[in-house]
């Protein structure tokens, strides 16, 4: 029960970031999964803010060593973009290498 929120309620963005971002980033599992499964978020919608360089959820999340979001992520959405840069020329692969991220996503 979503409780009549929408995604475009959800992704209103607040200095740019979603809520989806914010769950990501924050390693809160149980909140990505609701955004994404119960209200709809799109999880590869990008930030627009100017210090995030385009990250998606699974930038914010690998960023922070959030594996088990990171697998959620890519469990729940196969068609998932990771093979995208971000402006700071990284990729979710590269993160997750440097901050030791399970080896599946490299």
């Amino acid at each position: 029960e979503s409780g009549g929120w929408t995604a475009s309620d959800v992704d209103r963005y607040t200095s740019g970031r979603s809520a989806l971002h914010a769950a990501a980033h924050t390693g809160s599992l149980a909140n990505v999964r609701y955004l994404i499964e119960t209200v709809g978020c799109d999880p590869d919608a990008h930030s627009i803010a100017r210090s995030d360089y385009g990250k998606t959820a699974i930038f914010f999340a690998a960023v922070r060593c959030r594996g088990d979001v990171v697998e959620y992520l890519l469990d729940a959405c196969p068609r998932l973009r990771v093979n995208v840069v971000n402006g700071a020329g990284q990729s979710v692969r590269s993160l997750c290498a440097s901050h030791d991220i399970p080896e599946r996503v490299r």
